[in-house]
């Protein structure tokens, strides 16, 4: 049966609103994004009162919620022509197969009747029945975004499903889109919490630490948090801040790279055991002249390749990383406003316990954004999925937000952070494992007249989970691809 049946949607319905009941009244407990889904096995709920439902749907679905101990006076039926007008801070439940076969409207008429609902921090929610049409469901969440704050979305991520969806997301400081197979109840909690925590500014972790602009996540997380991260609560492995220059006709420059990957000491129960790990990105780039700018700046990980290169071809390679799903994706998407100061940042959440927030603004005058922050790839695996996960980076003049001209010295730090991985142990936790990490891969061009400055970097690492009591990871090697790390400048009539 699809879900179109009414009892069958009135279920997913039900299921999604005991999410939300459940996350808001504990909404400071400390929710581990990487645990398996963990069904709360309570059927009564009650939602705080300043949080309330409004639900495009059919008309028998409120009877569902409110026996599920929901007030009635927490749940408002009502129209698309509606949505406009309703309160700030709701939480909006849409039936897309509902909204388009029954009501007749398009992708675009969702996308305008959903404007204010962007602009006023609501958590929208669209089931979607039909996986092929998620897509176009992300994309009218973006251009409801978009349009409110006239602002172009670029990119947004992607998320490859087989079957019937929930597709979330909310406008706050940036846009936030996510994407959660219909079943699985607890990713579906972990989104309305971001959302929740985000919106009311609630701290979301144990501990939080604000540390200084500019740094090497990795190298401030090596240096203040690696005897903590030697097997006690997990493991560190790092590059290390890499410096190549690049000199031509008396012109200098410096490019930097860091990758790191934080592996926690815990494991998930299974058929396929799977063990939560972090990404980190850090790059950065130093002119010794001025007058340039950057044509392109991009970074990110690419696992599709780990797994079609090297898992199973590679001799000992018998296990792979991926992607867990959930939020810890950053930075977002950054738009650029006249007159506004914008900066990058990431939160990278710790093993231990504690958040670390990283700012990224180039020190000579301008703003950064990221252009986008998308998906670019993807596939799925028995166990998690496996994406190339790209950033474009730029600097702009942050008055007339045109790109900004380079100043000899200044340094243009970026960074990103993946804090929802998992590694799948294929052969079982009683046995050996060994696996590349998705591999570290950047690219930069900046353009000074009849001059071309590229650098770039591609890195990966060998990691290997070996049992026993305590079960520990240990790095075997980290690799470079050959030509795929370089920082050159020579003369060309043409740029980029």
């Amino acid at each position: 049966m699809g879900l179109s049946k009414p009892w069958a949607l009135a279920l997913s319905i039900l299921v999604l609103v005991m999410a939300i009941a459940l996350l808001l009244t504990n909404q400071y407990f400390l929710v581990l994004r990487h645990g398996k889904p963990i069904e709360n096995p309570s059927t009564h709920f009650s939602l705080p009162s300043n949080v309330h439902v409004f639900m495009v749907g059919p008309k028998s679905l409120i009877n569902n919620l409110t026996r599920m101990g929901i007030p009635s006076s927490s749940i408002s039926l009502i129209t698309p022509n509606e949505l406009p007008s309703i309160l700030n801070d709701s939480v909006v439940i849409i039936d897309w197969n509902y909204v388009n076969k029954t009501l007749h409207m398009s992708y675009d008429e969702l996308a305008k009747a959903l404007e204010n609902s962007m602009g006023r921090n609501d958590l929208v929610v669209i089931i979607s029945e039909n996986p092929n049409e998620v897509l176009m469901l992300e994309e009218t969440i973006a251009v409801a975004w978009g349009n409110y704050y006239r602002s172009k979305v670029i990119g947004f991520p992607v998320f490859p499903v087989n079957g019937p969806s929930y597709v979330v997301g909310f406008g706050s400081a940036g846009l936030i889109i996510n994407v959660v197979p219909i079943n699985q109840t607890q990713r579906l909690k972990l989104e309305i919490e971001y959302w929740y925590n985000t919106t009311h500014k609630i701290p979301m972790m144990i501990g939080t630490n604000l540390d200084p602009t500019n740094q090497d996540p990795c190298l401030y997380i090596q240096t203040n948090y690696g005897g903590q991260l030697n097997g006690q609560y997990g493991w560190f492995f790092s590059t290390g801040l890499q410096s190549i220059k690049a000199y031509y006709n008396r012109l200098r420059s410096t490019y930097q790279f860091d990758y790191c990957i934080i592996v926690a000491n815990s494991m998930s129960t299974g058929t396929t055991p799977e063990i939560p790990v972090e990404y980190l990105g850090f790059m950065t780039y130093q002119p010794g002249f001025s007058g340039g700018y950057f044509a392109y700046y991009r970074a990110g990980i690419n696992m599709t390749t780990a797994w079609n290169n090297y898992y199973g071809v590679l001799n000992g390679i018998n296990s792979y990383m991926g992607y867990a799903g959930g939020t810890g994706i950053e930075p977002g998407t950054i738009t650029c406003t006249p007159g506004v100061l914008s900066y990058i940042s990431i939160s990278v959440p710790l093993p231990l316990g504690a958040t670390l927030n990283f700012q990224f603004q180039s020190t000579a005058s301008g703003t950064s954004t990221t252009d986008r922050n998308f998906i670019m790839d993807s596939q799925w695996t028995p166990t998690v999925a496996l994406n190339d996960i790209v950033w474009w980076f730029a600097f702009l003049n942050q008055w007339t937000c045109l790109p900004q001209t380079t100043s000899a010295g200044a340094w243009y730090p970026v960074g990103f952070e993946v804090d929802s991985g998992a590694w799948a142990l294929v052969q079982g936790s009683n046995k050996l494992n060994t696996a590349v990490s998705p591999v570290y891969w950047e690219r930069g061009v900046v353009c000074y007249g009849s001059y071309k400055n590229s650098f770039s970097s591609v890195v990966y690492f060998v990691l290997e989970y070996q049992p026993g009591t305590p079960w520990t990871v240990k790095q075997l090697s980290i690799n470079y691809p050959y030509g795929g790390t370089y920082n050159v400048i020579y003369g060309t009539n043409t740029c980029p």
